[in-house]
């Protein structure tokens, strides 16, 4: 529509914003300390102060006393249209918010400033993001509540980005973020993903056991540290090549994307036509891809026939230092369960 944008856009600095109450790591109600200590180079026998930063301990705690496991419901427009498991968060001020339940994003839990805003939510701002530009620091979020869960002193991080709708470059919508991320996700001892039912199940004290384990199959899965940041990683085959993917549950259609590099390995041996088109990254915004058409994608025992993949240019910020990132969308009529006690993931067969 002529006039008319829908992408992110970074935001000003919330240190300037008179409603916004900054985290004083050196009182005692700080959600962190900051640590200092020297460290000798034995290079030069000269010492340095290094500051690192400590967060006080992160409480999970039924809001039930009795139960085992703790289910919500996802928001079932925005799983088929978008691909995003999406469950309501009621945050300290009260106000509730969807959040995506979202092993791409590395840390416990990401806002951006809107929410941060909203919810009088304390700030200790940081720098800029890497490829972004937009500015970032830690945010304090006392609990935070879901699936009859209540969550205390998560590590959150904010990002100064948002989505907006815009009209002739007036905003008329902002997006409100809230990502609950890969790190608060493995406290859980599994995650089951009911994709018909569109339902998700936290278990907090057991160990993940098929009821009938004929109907199942697993795959092993592996928590690498890529850039320093944590990042649930998994193989898959392509014809007779082997892909290494993150296993992303925030992760938008379709359900594969490769890197061109990786597809450089393996489109001799695929024969299929692509065409160019965008894929939306909540983070980047629109990227430029290529769309294909795969015969057979091979994950562990299970065989998916004629499946999309979007292809990104080896210049794109997304899928860095690895072949790609694997999503919920190839399995939205079956169950995945994400095992962190034994570090596999759990498909029923369909």
């Amino acid at each position: 529509m002529f006039g008319c944008s829908y992408r992110p856009v970074n935001t000003p600095n919330l240190r300037n914003d008179s409603r916004i109450r900054l985290i004083d790591p050196n009182t005692n109600n700080a959600p962190f300390v900051i640590e200092q200590s020297e460290v000798s180079d034995p290079n030069t026998d000269k010492t340095q102060v290094v500051r690192s930063l400590k967060w006080k301990p992160v409480g999970i705690s039924p809001i039930r006393k009795n139960n085992r496991t703790f289910s919500a419901k996802y928001k079932s427009p925005d799983f088929h249209l978008f691909n995003k498991v999406i469950i309501p968060v009621k945050m300290p001020s009260g106000q509730t918010y969807p959040a995506v339940l979202d092993t791409g994003c590395a840390f416990q839990v990401y806002i951006n400033d809107t929410v941060a805003q909203d919810c009088g939510l304390a700030v200790f701002p940081g720098g800029k993001h890497p490829e972004t530009g937009s500015l970032c620091g830690l945010c304090e979020i006392p609990s935070m509540e879901f699936a009859r869960l209540r969550i205390m002193n998560p590590i959150c991080w904010y990002d100064q980005r948002q989505w907006q709708f815009k009209v002739l470059g007036v905003p008329l919508y902002r997006r409100r973020t809230v990502l609950i991320g890969l790190d608060l996700m493995r406290a859980f001892t599994y995650i089951l993903f009911e994709n018909v039912k569109q339902e998700v199940v936290f278990g907090l004290h057991d160990v993940f056991k098929p009821d009938d384990p004929s109907q199942w199959l697993s795959h092993p899965f592996v928590l690498e540290k890529i850039r320093d940041e944590r990042r649930m990683m998994t193989d898959i085959s392509l014809n007779d090549s082997t892909v290494h993917v993150e296993f992303d549950t925030g992760g938008s259609k379709p359900g594969l994307i490769l890197t061109d590099a990786a597809w450089r390995r393996l489109k001799d041996s695929i024969d299929t036509r692509g065409k160019a088109t965008k894929h939306q990254s909540y983070q980047y915004g629109w990227l430029p891809c290529r769309r294909f058409v795969l015969p057979k994608v091979h994950i562990g025992q299970i065989t998916l026939k004629d499946t999309k993949v979007d292809i990104l240019p080896d210049d794109s910020p997304l899928a860095k230092d690895f072949d790609g990132i694997l999503s919920l969308d190839y399995f939205k009529k079956t169950t995945v369960v994400l095992d962190f006690k034994q570090n596999l993931i759990w498909i029923k067969k369909f």
